[in-house]
Formats: C-alpha cells, sequence, structure tokens
C-alpha cells in the first residue's frame, strides 16, 4: 500500500488533518494527533468523544478524509 519511503515518512510526523462531514452536510477538518504502525492509522487526542469529528463519525457519516 505504502512504499517504505512513504511509510517513513508518515511515521516521522506528529499530526495529521482529519476531514468529516455531519450528517446536515457540514464539513469539519482539523488536525489531530496520530500514530502509523505501517499499515493502520491510529487517531487521538484529548477527549476526543468530545469532539466535532468523533461525534460525526460516531453519527454513522462515514465520509472521512485523513
Amino acid at each position: 500500500m505504502f512504499s517504505e519511503q512513504e511509510r517513513a515518512y508518515l511515521k516521522s510526523q506528529p499530526l495529521a488533518r482529519l476531514g468529516t462531514v455531519s450528517t446536515k452536510g457540514q464539513t469539519d477538518v482539523d488536525a489531530v494527533g496520530f500514530e502509523f504502525d505501517g499499515t493502520h492509522f491510529y487517531i487521538g487526542g484529548r477527549e476526543l468523544s468530545a469532539t466535532r469529528k468523533y461525534k460525526n463519525v460516531a453519527a454513522g457519516n462515514q465520509k472521512v478524509s485523513l
């Protein structure tokens, strides 16, 4: 999926931008902390479950961009 160079770059980055869409169609893009294990991305942050991006995904809207 990713080349070795791409994996090294992703592992060197402390932040990514995560875009989500609300059930009403409102977009939301925020910087997020993340980890990349070579296969999966793990998104983190303070009080993640209280964020709009978390609520957008939890509401069932699967429109997400990293």
